[in-house]
């Protein structure tokens, strides 16, 4: 959200469903001196302002994993995409499929944890639009850019 406001100006709102993340956040804008509203929403349910584009980074990591290693629990909704590693993504597919207006998603995830082809079969089924897949050459991230409508 704050990239987004410093490099492109446009009117920016963010969410997460983690209270302790939103008040991050919060400090973060304050610190950048920005005006981003940020909601503790689960996908768009406490989000009555309309928008046009959305930008999601699911939890993409296999429970079992992240506890394996480790990971934190204190932030466990930042990294827990479930038994497959996909149970948030297609949470939000869910919502954006029944959302009652166009918009584009901007999908950034991780290849080594979710299959590419996986997800664009997930996309596929959810009967959204797959405009664009973008592949990092630096990072192991896959930018899906879907449609709804």
């Amino acid at each position: 959200a704050i990239e987004m406001k410093k490099k492109i100006g446009c009117h920016v709102i963010a969410s997460d469903v983690d209270k302790n993340i939103c008040m991050l956040a919060r400090k973060n804008i304050k610190f950048n001196n920005l005006n981003i509203k940020v909601y503790q929403s689960n996908f768009f349910k406490n989000i009555k302002q309309s928008f046009d584009i959305v930008s999601f980074n699911p939890p993409y990591v296999a429970t079992s994993l992240g506890k394996k290693i480790l990971l934190s629990k204190k932030f466990k909704s930042q990294w827990d995409g479930g038994k497959n590693s996909d149970r948030v993504l297609k949470s939000f597919l869910n919502k954006l499929k029944n959302y009652n207006k166009k918009i584009i998603c901007y999908m950034g995830i991780n290849r080594q944890h979710l299959d590419t082809k996986a997800i664009q079969k997930l996309i596929k089924n959810y009967k959204l639009n797959l405009i664009e897949m973008k592949k990092s050459n630096l990072f192991p991230v896959n930018v899906y850019i879907v449609k709804n409508k």
